[in-house]
């Protein structure tokens, strides 16, 4: 085991407030790094989902366009969406800018694989990734040769929004992966963390003081090597090693750790490719047991969950519940398994089912539901009694009010338990966000688990 590395990144915090129209700029504060010689001590603390959704504020990218001369012109602004009345407006609030522009502090590069975080303060953390440095470059010249060829610029790109649009994708391909935080009241933008080059990892969590994340090497995330970094909003970068790393990801942190996921499998993952196509690695996922590891990066010490099975499968974090299926006799079963407690619950079962679980951000408290899949069909899960409410379901409680919409997307659940909506309709090009009553079944009305899920069971019947 390798111990950890740190990155040292002087004077990180470069002012980027991008001033919209004529609108003065702001000056960011800058970080100082640690000394060389200081070991890298850091604990994980209360660590959070990468939510773009804060008390009453949801962020999100609206796609826009410039001078309506098609979508190759186009680009996003990231907006705020109110939780109350679902109505939208652009992040930024500098007196004057017309949100059109690269210049606006909200606007974003089509192109850009933008992470947006809501800070908890009000502010929205922003996390560029860049493309590794040959893809990066290669796009860069590409675009940049068209710029400065006004013929091909003007068949391909016409117009000053074609340049404009040109102008964007150059300077967003310069730029190495980067966290920057828009201010809370929207006028001012200022680059927290600007990563090494070669350095972009994958955000996968935060504890508010830092973002998590992995760099992964390989095609298959089993043949990959992951190595774990941490970025703090202070500008020091921490990367270190996680154990087996061949077969183990990151999925979030809980109590001070971070939370692994660990494939267990019959056969070396590597002999997949005695088969000659994918079926072979499929078939060695589907025989494979899906652990989860508590790991300290500070003292490399790894604890194992014990999930009860022989083929359990680890799904995904959700507060203090780990989520996970388990192949029985009579199916697929969705359980819990509390980490506080050691607790386990089966929420349901189904036949030849493989489910797949994320967890439904609860603004002000821990998630109740997940989205789950199985049987080509998605719903919502309640964490507390197992109860599945189907998209058609959902469908028919939205139509009473916006005949037409459907669900497209269960945002999250506030903390008066109001479940947020992003809605569509085949008649508009047009995202519509509403709030309907959380579905929760109390759970001091269940009598038990196996209660339960005989009423979930009989509810799908």
């Amino acid at each position: 085991m390798t111990a950890s590395r740190k990155i040292l990144l002087p004077v990180l915090a470069v002012a980027l407030l991008t001033a919209c129209g004529s609108a003065p700029s702001v000056s960011a504060t800058a970080e100082t790094a640690a000394t060389a010689e200081t070991a890298p001590t850091w604990t994980v603390g209360d660590m959070r989902m990468l939510c773009n959704s804060d008390e009453d504020t949801y962020f999100v990218s609206l796609y826009q366009e410039w001078e309506e001369v098609g979508y190759v012109f186009g680009y996003d602004l990231i907006t705020r969406v109110n939780l109350d009345t679902g109505e939208q407006e652009p992040i930024c609030r500098v007196p004057g800018c017309e949100h059109d522009s690269p210049d606006c502090l909200a606007y974003v590069n089509i192109q850009s694989s933008e992470i947006l975080i809501a800070a908890g303060d009000g502010s929205l953390l922003i996390y560029h990734k860049a493309l590794d440095e040959e893809g990066r470059e290669e796009m860069r010249s590409r675009y940049e040769s068209i710029l400065h060829d006004p013929e091909r610029r003007e068949t391909q790109y016409p117009g000053l929004a074609g340049e404009k649009y040109l102008e964007s994708c150059v300077e967003m391909l310069s730029q190495p992966s980067h966290l920057d935080r828009i201010s809370a009241d929207g006028l001012s933008r200022e680059r927290l963390v600007t990563l090494p080059e070669g350095l972009n990892p994958e955000i996968v969590c935060w504890d508010g003081n830092a973002l998590y994340g992995v760099m992964q090497q390989g095609n298959l995330d089993v043949l990959s090597q992951n190595d774990g970094v941490r970025i703090g909003l202070d500008g020091q970068v921490d990367t270190f090693t996680i154990p087996d790393p061949g077969y183990t990801s990151l999925v979030g942190g809980w109590n001070g750790r971070l939370v692994l996921r660990h494939t267990r499998c019959p056969v070396d993952m590597n002999t997949m490719f005695l088969y000659g196509n994918y079926n072979g690695f499929y078939a060695l996922e589907r025989d494979a047991c899906v652990d989860c590891w508590l790991y300290d990066p500070n003292t490399r010490e790894t604890e194992r969950i014990q999930l009860p099975g022989e083929s359990s499968k680890f799904l995904c974090l959700a507060g203090d519940l780990v989520v996970y299926t388990c192949a029985e006799q009579e199916g697929y079963s969705l359980c819990t398994y509390d980490l506080m407690n050691g607790e386990s619950r089966v929420l349901y079962t189904n036949q030849d089912s493989i489910f797949t679980t994320a967890p439904l951000n609860r603004i002000g408290g821990k998630p109740r539901f997940v989205r789950s899949y199985y049987d080509y069909e998605s719903g919502i899960v309640e964490l507390s009694t197992g109860r599945f409410w189907s998209w058609p379901e959902l469908d028919e409680m939205i139509d009473q009010e916006f005949p037409g919409w459907y669900a497209g997307n269960a945002i999250c659940e506030t903390d008066d338990d109001r479940m947020v909506l992003a809605l569509y309709s085949n008649n508009s090009t047009e995202t519509k966000y509403t709030t309907i009553p959380s579905p929760i079944t109390p759970e001091e009305n269940v009598e038990d688990a196996r209660a339960s899920l005989q009423a979930v069971q009989e509810y799908a019947e």
